[in-house]
C-alpha cells in the first residue's frame, strides 16, 4: 500500500470517529458514507457544521418530508461543504419541487437526484435539466419497463447533467446493458447490471469496455474479492477504468479491507463485507484519480463513484427496513 493511500485511509477512519457520536438515531452506515465523502474530497470532518446544516434542513421541511428520511444526514454532510450551506439546501428543495412537478414519485432516490442537480447545475438551468431527467428516465423505461424504477432517478439526473439527450442516453444504456448481460455471470441481477451500464455510459466508456470489465471481475474473484454484488457492482466499473493492473488492484483492496478490519468500529460484525469493499474501492479509485492530470475525467469519475454509493446506501437501508418489518410481522 502506497503512502498516499495509507494517509487517505487514516484520514477516513479519523473522519468516521469524528461524526460517530453525532446523530445517535441514524444508521452508522450513513455516517460512514458521510465520512467517506469528506475524505474523498480531502476534507476533515466538521461534525458541528453537519449538525447545524441538518437542523437547517429539518427547519425548512415538514415532519413527514422525505428529506427527513435515510439520506438527511448525508445531504446535510454534503451541503455543509458548500460555500453557502443554506443556499445549497434551499436550491435542493427547489429542484425537488421541480422534480415532483414532473411527476416523479417521492423517494430517497429523488432527494439524491435533487441534490446532485442543485450542486452541479446553474440555477438558470434547473428547469431544463429536470425536464431532461424526466425524458431520459422515460426513454430508459421504454427500453426496460420492468427494470427501470425509482432507483434510476439518480442516474437519469446524472445523465441529464452530463448533457445527454434522451434518445442518446437510452440507446447507449440499452446497448451497454445488452453487452453486459451477454458476458456477465447469470448470478448478477439484471437491475444491478443496468446500473453498471448507466455508470459506464455516464463515464463515456462505451467502446470495448465490457471485455475489460469481465477480465477485471475474473481477476478479482481469483483473489476472492467479489465485486459482482448489488452494492458494489458499479465500483467494479469504476475500477475497470483505472490505468492499473487488475492484480495490483485486487491486492490493494485486500490490503485496505484488512487495514479497516483492525480499526475500532470496522470489524466484521460492524461492517458487512460488501460495504467494506465499497469503501475500499472508493478510497483506492480516489487515490489513483487524484494522481491523474485530466481534471474532467477526475470530476466525472468521482461523481460516478458518489452516485453509485448513494444508490447503494439507499438500497441497503431499504433492505434493512424490509427485513425488520418482516421480522416484526410488518409489511
Amino acid at each position: 500500500m502506497n503512502r498516499e493511500l495509507e494517509n487517505r485511509l487514516t484520514h477516513f477512519v479519523k473522519n468516521t470517529h469524528s461524526i460517530k457520536s453525532s446523530f445517535p438515531w441514524q444508521e452508522m452506515m450513513i455516517k460512514r458514507l458521510a465520512a467517506l465523502i469528506f475524505t474523498m474530497e480531502g476534507r476533515d470532518m466538521n461534525a458541528p457544521a453537519v449538525v447545524k446544516t441538518h437542523k437547517l434542513l429539518k427547519d425548512e421541511t415538514g415532519i413527514f418530508s422525505t428529506f427527513r428520511g435515510n439520506l438527511s444526514v448525508l445531504i446535510a454532510a454534503m451541503a455543509s461543504t458548500a460555500d453557502n450551506p443554506r443556499a445549497r439546501i434551499m436550491d435542493t428543495l427547489h429542484v425537488y419541487d421541480l422534480l415532483k412537478a414532473e411527476k416523479f414519485r417521492f423517494s430517497d432516490y429523488l432527494v439524491a437526484a435533487a441534490y446532485e442537480i442543485a450542486s452541479q447545475a446553474k440555477e438558470a438551468d434547473y428547469a431544463t435539466i429536470v425536464h431532461n431527467t424526466r425524458e431520459i428516465f422515460l426513454a430508459m423505461r421504454a427500453n426496460n419497463r420492468f427494470l427501470i424504477d425509482a432507483d434510476d432517478y439518480i442516474y437519469a439526473a446524472m445523465l441529464a447533467l452530463a448533457g445527454f439527450d434522451s434518445a442518446t442516453a437510452s440507446d447507449r444504456v440499452k446497448h451497454m446493458y445488452a453487452d453486459l448481460r451477454a458476458d456477465f455471470p447469470f448470478t448478477v441481477s439484471r437491475s444491478c447490471l443496468l446500473h453498471l451500464a448507466q455508470i459506464m455510459v455516464l463515464s463515456d466508456r462505451t467502446n470495448h469496455c465490457v471485455p475489460n470489465l469481465v477480465h477485471m471481475n475474473r481477476v478479482l474473484r481469483s483473489h476472492k474479492v467479489k465485486l459482482d454484488r448489488a452494492m458494489v457492482l458499479p465500483s467494479l466499473g469504476i475500477l475497470s477504468m483505472l490505468p492499473v493492473d487488475p492484480d495490483s488492484l485486487a491486492n490493494e483492496i485486500i490490503s485496505v479491507v484488512n487495514f479497516l478490519r483492525t480499526q475500532k468500529g470496522f470489524g466484521a460484525f460492524s461492517v458487512m463485507q460488501a460495504e467494506a469493499n465499497m469503501m475500499a474501492t472508493a478510497l483506492i479509485s480516489t487515490t489513483h484519480l487524484a494522481q491523474s492530470t485530466t481534471t474532467t475525467a477526475i470530476t466525472n469519475m468521482l461523481i460516478a463513484q458518489q452516485t453509485a454509493m448513494m444508490t447503494a446506501i439507499i438500497v441497503a437501508n431499504s433492505v434493512a427496513v424490509s427485513s425488520a418489518a418482516s421480522a416484526s410481522g410488518g409489511c
